[in-house]
């Protein structure tokens, strides 16, 4: 087993751009919230988990404690009204101002984006990471709800790992597979992931050692920065070679059962069935192919800068017009102006007006996008890869975009349409 020390991340000091939220809440005189979170107990040094909100009886000054009635799970159940639930417009947090110290004690609408540490801020002052997360609720939303949760709070880097010399008998042949795992991974070890996206030409993905020109994609980079900003879930990313049909045989039967069971057991839910796929190029037309012709298993689906050319234009004149009970649900194709041949600009848009024809809806299951600067390598597919994982993987609900480098005792993950805060007391 390989493992990459996790590294910094070079670009903690972003600010992010306030937003406001407009919805409304449920119908009905009550509602009741059950809100149950799962986190190590082990890492909580015999401490409590608090909630913080602005609604349901709770406010920003003092927490509420969650019950603890067995190792690993802290609940509490929230009971307001109607009107105690009508929030029309919530600012989500940004810094109002800086301090030496690090942050002020939390109120409503306020808080620290994460920074590494800089003259002035005192060196016991504890850096707190992790993606904020909400749930949203409607007027079709039932008046009782229980929502769980996986909370992560130290860790805003995940990284990718090596699983060498794995034996592929529809290849004849050893392969080593390369897998990203999330900021959370290791610090909330009860999180199981329902997010996992399959990706061609693994050596191209994460280091530039071993990548085509040495030039890679920085996967790893992309998708650290979009869950941190709350742009996208996290998501298990598993990397391999390239090919057809025994290749596409050997990731559904060996690849992900290798990583799912035997590699990281209990990870990743065995009752999943659909997984992603993203390639470039001629992974781009595989990808695109195995979502058609195998859309039971792969129904999320990037095809960057396709070789669409390939066998006469083979995918859009045949692939396409063979039906299938199953189709994908979402697919994502882009392609460059600087692409090497004019075919590679014609099969993307002759592709995505098919898929269109067959009743793909633009910027809903399906998304198109032209760079207008893409050339075909892997540094063009690399800067435009956050757009794919932003549609194929987006956030359940709006994002919060706060990070907050705040004291140890304001450890915390935010809901909306009410606000919630869950803090560990030291």
């Amino acid at each position: 087993m390989e493992q990459r020390s996790q590294k910094k991340d070079d670009r903690a000091n972003a600010v992010y751009p306030n937003s406001a939220f407009v919805g409304t809440c449920p119908q009905g005189n009550g509602f009741r919230c059950y809100n149950q979170c799962l986190y190590p107990q082990s890492k909580m040094n015999k401490h409590t988990m608090y909630i913080r909100g602005d609604s349901f009886g709770l406010n920003w000054n003092s927490g509420k404690s969650m019950a603890n009635p067995v190792d690993d799970v802290f609940t509490i159940t929230l009971s307001g009204t109607k009107s105690g639930l009508t929030i029309k417009h919530g600012k989500l947090l940004r810094p109002k101002k800086k301090t030496k110290t690090g942050a002020k004690s939390l109120k409503k609408g306020e808080g620290n984006i994460l920074k590494k540490k800089k003259k002035g801020c005192k060196k016991k002052d504890k850096k707190i990471k992790g993606a904020n997360s909400m749930y949203s609720f409607d007027s079709n939303s039932p008046s009782s709800v229980n929502l769980t949760t996986y909370p992560w709070f130290y860790t805003y880097s995940g990284d990718y790992e090596y699983t060498r010399n794995v034996y592929s008998p529809q290849l004849n042949n050893y392969r080593d597979l390369v897998v990203y795992l999330p900021p959370s991974f290791y610090e909330n070890t009860l999180k199981q992931y329902t997010n996992v996206l399959v990706m061609h030409d693994g050596q191209n993905l994460f280091n530039a050692s071993t990548s085509f020109a040495g030039v890679a994609w920085d996967v790893q980079d992309t998708i650290n920065q979009q869950v941190v900003e709350g742009n996208m879930e996290e998501v298990i990313v598993i990397g391999d070679g390239g090919g057809a049909d025994y290749y596409l045989d050997f990731i559904e039967q060996t690849a992900i059962p290798t990583i799912r069971d035997d590699r990281y057991p209990g990870r990743i839910p065995t009752s999943l069935k659909t997984f992603g796929m993203i390639g470039s190029s001629l992974g781009g037309l595989v990808s695109c192919y195995c979502g058609w012709t195998r859309a039971d298993t792969f129904n999320k689906l990037g095809c960057m800068s396709s070789s669409f050319w390939w066998n006469n234009f083979g995918f859009n004149t045949t692939i396409l017009y063979q039906t299938y009970s199953i189709r994908p649900n979402y697919i994502y194709l882009d392609v460059g102006a600087l692409e090497p041949y004019q075919q590679q600009i014609v099969g993307a848009i002759a592709v995505r007006d098919h898929l269109v024809a067959l009743g793909y809806v633009l910027n809903q299951t399906l998304k198109y996008y032209f760079d207008p600067t893409g050339q075909h390598n892997e540094a063009s597919w690399g800067a435009r890869f956050w757009i794919p994982m932003q549609f194929l993987y987006p956030p359940i609900a709006y994002p919060l975009k706060c990070f907050n480098n705040i004291k140890k005792s304001q450890l915390q993950l935010f809901y909306f349409f009410f606000y919630i805060l869950y803090s560990i007391s030291i």
